[in-house]
């Protein structure tokens, strides 16, 4: 189902660009590129639909070419980066990073980090890449959160200073925490709406006290009707945690 809703918004088999509305075409315009590029993770991770990378990267360089959608471009950057559909060319990435970070997105804003302090694609410049972790860091950006902790208890790009390491790692620590704790909320509403996938998250929350309070009972009781949907997984864990009780 979810796979062809994504299908859909790339085809776009709802002709809604026809319409004379301003408000209209702005919201078909955004729906279109969120199904595009969810369309695309789909085909690099195989998620409903075969695994096709090839697929993936058309559709992540077509949005990035269009300039419409800022993200595709770091995703056009990994695929430099590692080589992958394309010939391997740390410059061209490095300087897709850039282009992307300098728009405000701080997954690529940590990329262009962590190419600085290796010196790829660019020539190494540490200092420099302090400097972008922690803009990406004080915009919430949780990888580059522990990357300024990292910095910070190595000396790269700055002075050793423990005391300031701890800071970052205590913030990247509540970072996560806040972060579970927003995963399960939306896991449960989906549960409610008796979702499998939410079901067995929601199951596993509650096993493993992540974003909530640890409670086996509740465990077990969503475990449960997610297996009755037909979830393994939630079979497993059911199986391994009634063998822990017994």
């Amino acid at each position: 189902m979810a796979f062809e809703f994504f299908s859909i918004a790339v085809n776009e088999i709802i002709d809604a660009s026809s319409s004379n509305s301003p408000s209209l075409l702005k919201l078909y315009n955004i729906n279109k590129e969120i199904g595009t590029i969810s369309l695309a993770d789909k085909h690099l991770k195989g998620l409903g639909v075969g695994k096709d990378m090839k697929k993936a990267y058309q559709i992540y360089s077509k949005l990035a070419n269009e300039g419409s959608f800022i993200i595709a471009l770091t995703e056009v950057a990994d695929f430099y980066r590692y080589g992958l559909c394309v010939e391997k060319n740390e410059e061209k990435a490095f300087e897709l990073y850039l282009k992307s970070a300098e728009k405000g997105i701080l997954t690529a804003q940590n990329r262009v980090g962590w190419c600085c302090i290796d010196g790829i694609g660019t020539p190494k410049d540490v200092t420099q890449g302090y400097s972008w972790y922690m803009k990406a860091a004080l915009a919430g950006n949780i990888y580059s959160i522990f990357n300024v902790e990292f910095c910070y208890t190595n000396g790269i790009g700055v002075d050793i200073d423990y005391q300031k390491a701890v800071k970052w790692l205590s913030k990247a620590a509540e970072k996560a925490n806040t972060d579970h704790v927003r995963s399960f909320e939306w896991y449960k509403k989906a549960a409610e709406g008796n979702d499998i996938y939410g079901l067995y998250e929601v199951g596993k929350f509650f096993y493993e006290g992540c974003g909530t309070e640890r409670d086996i009972v509740n465990a077990i009781y969503w475990l449960n009707k997610a297996k009755e949907n037909g979830n393994i997984n939630a079979n497993r864990l059911l199986g391994k945690i009634i063998n822990k009780i017994k």
